[in-house]
């Protein structure tokens, strides 16, 4: 997910505000922090559902690649979010074993799947799609893309385009 603020980009505000209480292995945890309630009036919001679980090769990939492209993300006053399925226990473990770094931008919890039905990229087998939707302030999607083969990764060029024309 990719929120496209229009006014300048505190990074600092931007991490302290998005630092969650998190209860080691409590699926019970609470998120303090919703950035995209925090910013949807004066954003456009891009969700980049990774794939429908942690701890596989197009997950660690895609993260990577949103995390050395912060710096594209930050100057177009964005802020890279991520979701998958998994809960956000699973996310701890995936970033403290398979992962290898911190990413610089929250992972998002879709455990009850609603989003994922919302924009329709659930599979019959109940896994999910991997896809990025730019939605605009008002709640309207603007551009979307739904990769179905694991070996095709996120083009990060293409989405920082696309977010220049808006």
């Amino acid at each position: 997910m990719v929120v496209l603020l229009k006014e300048s980009f505190d990074k600092e505000q931007s991490i302290n505000k998005k630092r969650r209480k998190i209860e080691p292995f409590d699926d019970s945890s609470t998120m303090l922090f919703n950035p995209v309630q925090q910013y949807f009036g004066d954003c456009m919001v891009a969700p980049d559902f990774n794939c429908a679980c942690d701890f596989t090769e197009s997950a660690c990939k895609d993260l990577m690649l949103i995390n050395n492209h912060i710096q594209s993300f930050q100057s177009l006053y964005t802020i890279p979010l991520a979701m998958s399925t998994d809960t956000e226990r699973s996310h701890l473990e995936f970033i403290n074993s398979t992962l290898g770094f911190t990413p610089s931008f929250p992972l998002v919890c879709d455990q009850t799947h609603s989003v994922s039905r919302h924009f329709n990229i659930i599979q019959s087998n109940h896994d999910t799609n991997r896809a990025v939707f730019i939605i605009d302030k008002t709640r309207r999607i603007r551009f979307s893309f739904v990769i179905e083969d694991d070996r095709i990764s996120h083009s990060m060029n293409t989405i920082c385009s696309i977010l220049q024309t808006f």
